[in-house]
């Protein structure tokens, strides 16, 4: 029999490309912080839940039912509890268009809930977003991808998703601006035991922090790995991003991996960096003062820093 919606509960929503690994696994998976995973498989739980709720008649006995029945038995009723998934402010690859939407069904779900959202400076992101778009089969250049919003007929990748006033506005005006953190994902790269200072102050949970560890969590392949990969993507995946190749099979795709493996090294790290310097400036070059405004309101919200951790500010 399914549990009851814990009392202390923290919905971790991403976004995407900040951190998500490191902070069910190191955080909230591991028990050192105060804070316990939702199911006996770990704290990430995503938004398959949420993926079939009708719009025009939205009933969440089903959502609230497959949730429930994934939370571990036996938690002590005083726990923070986390429930975690990227995908929860929106799918990185359909212009965030469910974000909204996927907040409202949280609210109806867990009202007395505490949101924890991790951004990350947009050309960043951006750059690591484009990585995973070809390790998830993507064909387009970084030039094409870019302009995915204005090239496709159906939601692709789209620049304003990461205007994150907007969404951070949103939770703040659902569940109130003091059940909502922002965390800048700056801070578990170059300081997670700030963060994690912040988030514990955050849940009102006292007492000493242990040092996390340096435990490095989906590194991104080199440059020169991605460029082949994107040229032999039609024989590694079937993906909705390539159209659902037919000429992908699962020896292509080993192959491919296994080939793409061997050009991460010193060898090819000059090509590398001169790569991904050029990436960079393009990235640079398409956004250029397009978040300084949203940042700004974003610091105002928040309290963040962060122009000082490299944000656009104006």
């Amino acid at each position: 029999m399914a549990g009851s919606i814990p009392r202390q509960l923290l919905i971790h929503i991403g976004y995407p490309k900040t951190g998500s690994t490191w902070l069910q696994r190191v955080v909230f998976d591991s028990g050192r912080y105060g804070i316990l995973p939702w199911g006996q498989d770990g704290s990430e739980q995503g938004a398959h839940a949420l993926n079939h709720v009708d719009p025009l008649a939205p009933d969440l006995a089903g959502p609230r039912e497959a949730y429930l029945a994934r939370l571990q038995p036996d938690l002590p009723a005083d726990a923070w509890v986390a429930l975690s998934g990227e995908s929860l402010s929106g799918s990185l690859f359909s212009g965030g268009h469910n974000s909204a939407w996927n907040a409202e069904l949280l609210h109806g779900l867990f009202p007395d809930a505490r949101i924890l959202l991790v951004v990350r400076e947009q050309r960043s992101i951006i750059l690591s977003a484009y990585g995973q778009y070809v390790k998830k089969g993507g064909l387009l250049r970084l030039d094409a991808f870019l302009a995915g919003s204005r090239s496709m007929r159906m939601p692709f990748f789209n620049l304003r998703q990461f205007k994150y006033d907007r969404l951070v506005a949103h939770y703040q005006g659902l569940f109130g601006a003091d059940h909502v953190q922002v965390l800048p994902y700056e801070w578990i790269v170059n300081d997670p035991v700030r963060l994690l200072a912040e988030l514990r102050r955050f849940l009102g949970i006292e007492g000493e922090i242990a040092e996390p560890g340096k435990e490095v969590l989906n590194a991104s392949r080199d440059a020169v790995a991605l460029v082949v990969m994107r040229h032999l993507n039609y024989l590694r995946r079937a993906d909705p991003l390539n159209g659902l190749s037919p000429l992908a099979t699962n020896f292509g795709r080993r192959l491919i991996d296994n080939f793409c493996a061997r050009l991460q090294g010193r060898l090819f790290d000059p090509l590398s960096r001169r790569v991904r310097r050029r990436w960079q400036r393009q990235i640079a070059a398409t956004v250029e003062g397009s978040y300084a405004e949203s940042n700004q309101r974003l610091a105002q919200l928040t309290g963040l820093p962060l122009a000082q951790l490299g944000y656009d500010c104006g």
